[in-house]
């Protein structure tokens, strides 16, 4: 069985994201973006923090194994505004 995975290194959200497709390949994302800005570390203000919002993003991405590696990128949100994968909302 083929398992997809996708890794997703957040701050205000996201560093790096790792995902396979149909393969036993990963792939890294590195500033993961949601529209115009980066993605936000959580899902919804102030929950589902880290792994649900890099799973989520992942998934949107067509990656459907989820996020399997992810770290917050420290300060970001002080050098640019993150927006929310449940929502859409900037911060």
């Amino acid at each position: 069985m083929i398992r997809s995975l996708c890794a997703a290194a957040f701050g205000g959200l996201l560093l790096l994201l790792i995902a396979a497709p149909a393969s036993a390949e990963t792939k890294s994302f590195n500033n993961p973006m949601q529209g115009p800005n980066r993605l936000d570390w959580c899902h919804s203000w102030g929950t589902g923090c880290g792994a649900q919002a890099a799973t989520a993003w992942c998934k949107a991405q067509g990656y459907p194994g989820g996020a399997t590696t992810f770290a917050i990128a420290n300060d970001i949100g002080a050098s640019q505004p993150t927006r929310l994968i449940s929502t859409g909302a900037v911060c």
